[in-house]
């Protein structure tokens, strides 16, 4: 495959990673909106799979950056996934890990 294409994977793994954050918000909205007096009853599949989304897609995007073509493209790709890791992944681990604590303990 060319290097080009690395550098382009790499945005497109940014991409995602911020649209699955988003939906993970939306998803988040939703299932609070609808609950009941017995917690979540939604059983929803969606808000884990955006959350793994949100948390390993910058790591891949990291390592397609990496392996790009050298250019202003490879820099902005790679400082992106860097960026995104460091904010919204953090953050969406930060809060599945609280979900669950918050389940073994209640």
């Amino acid at each position: 495959m060319e290097r080009r294409k690395y550098t382009q994977l790499s945005f497109i793994c940014l991409i995602l990673c911020i649209l699955a954050f988003i939906g993970l918000i939306v998803v988040g909205i939703y299932v609070s909106a609808n609950e009941t007096s017995h917690g979540y009853e939604n059983g929803s599949v969606l808000g884990p799979l955006l959350a793994w989304i949100a948390m390993l897609f910058p790591i891949l995007g990291i390592i397609l950056a990496i392996m790009g073509e050298k250019g202003n493209m490879k820099l902005v790709a790679l400082t992106g996934n860097i960026s995104v890791l460091c904010t919204i992944s953090l953050l969406v681990g930060t809060m599945r890990f609280y979900d669950v604590l918050d389940k073994i303990l209640a």
